[in-house]
């Protein structure tokens, strides 16, 4: 921890990019009162924005929030807060309630090379072979199910880009009606039925 720090303030000293932010990352593994030791002293320093480390190498969903929760509470409520290697869609919604502004992650092209789609109905395989109840759905680009399905066998390659320019493109969308939500003071009964679809209880999507 002491590391990170020292590189925090050797980062301030030497970052001169006018059009550059520059965020301080907050570590601590999986210690409470580590955790809150470096937010304290990272949000102290002058960023742009402050990140939270460590929540990939988490095992458990129970880990990384214990993480979060952590951390949050010592952040300045005016800069963004962004959670490093996050994209499943319930670890954001969950994430956000926490005060968690920012994510990024190689989650929706994983999900990609493993045939796998992000929908508001949860997961969706795209080698069905074009058949059964979601052989219609609609990927982003106006194509179908089946007709990816097909592309899958004549052009791999095309495929796979196609599936993860859907699923960067479903969590787009997703982050969008988190906004959405939260100014219309409706973020609580959002995030419920994402639970319901993520947890794979509904039937019916979101």
């Amino acid at each position: 921890m002491e590391i990170t720090h020292r590189w925090a303030e050797e980062c301030l000293q030497f970052h001169s990019s006018k059009d550059q932010l520059l965020f301080g990352i907050c570590q601590g593994g999986l210690y409470e009162d580590i955790r809150r030791k470096s937010a304290e002293f990272i949000s102290s320093l002058k960023f742009d924005g402050y990140a939270i480390g460590g929540i990939k190498i988490c095992r458990t969903m129970q880990d990384k929030m214990f993480v979060v929760s952590s951390t949050t509470p010592f952040l300045p409520k005016n800069k963004v807060r962004y959670a490093m290697g996050v994209g499943n869609p319930l670890e954001i919604i969950e994430m956000v309630l926490h005060g968690v502004d920012l994510f990024d992650s190689a989650y929706p092209s994983i999900l990609a090379t493993q045939n796998l789609l992000l929908t508001y109905k949860g997961l969706i395989s795209s080698s069905q072979n074009g058949s059964g109840k979601d052989s219609d759905l609609t990927i982003n680009n106006g194509m179908s199910l089946w007709e990816l399905c097909k592309l899958q066998n004549e052009n791999p390659k095309e495929a796979l880009r196609i599936r993860i320019s859907h699923n960067v493109s479903f969590l787009n969308s997703f982050m969008n009606q988190i906004r959405v939500s939260i100014c219309e003071g409706c973020i609580e009964e959002f995030a419920e039925k994402v639970r319901h679809v993520f947890w794979g209880v509904s039937k019916t999507g979101f």
